[in-house]
């Protein structure tokens, strides 16, 4: 007879989801991310999913939905948060945008083709820095987000 329970996977806790939880980005956005980094990531070997950059991404776009109510943060550190929110929810939606709707339903190599094009210039730069800072960023309990 089956069980209905749930087959436990290693290194999750019971309860755990395996899904990450996004603080600030959607997971449409989450998946497009995800995907552009793919393609943007010059070594094949480096599996975003272990480098964890849309987690510290989502970590960077939420730092004061998540930040306890004694952060006196100056103004500038809100505004560039606030400035890098607007940079990828803009090249998120262009990236959707130039793909007919879903960026992560079009082909690894159209993806490619799109993130070429001039105006993603600046994004796929953004992008691309973030992805060089998650390769040695310890995430937000301290652990290496690598080893995740």
């Amino acid at each position: 007879m089956a069980s209905d329970e749930a087959v436990p996977l290693p290194g999750v806790q019971p309860g755990a989801s395996a899904e990450p939880v996004y603080r600030f980005l959607s997971r449409h956005q989450a998946a497009v991310l995800d995907a552009a980094t793919r393609r943007l990531d010059s070594n094949p070997k480096d599996d975003p999913h272990e480098l964890r950059v849309t987690v510290f991404v989502d970590c960077l776009l939420s730092v004061f939905r998540v930040t306890p109510g004694g952060l006196y943060a100056v103004g500038s550190l809100r505004q560039r948060v606030a400035e890098l929110r607007s940079q990828y929810c803009s090249g998120i939606a262009l990236l959707d945008e130039l793909a007919g709707g879903d960026f992560t339903a079009v082909p690894p190599l159209r993806q490619q083709l799109i993130l070429a094009q001039g105006q993603l210039a600046a994004f796929a730069g953004l992008l691309f820095g973030h992805i060089i800072e998650a390769m040695g960023h310890d995430g937000p309990e301290g652990a290496d987000l690598r080893s995740r």
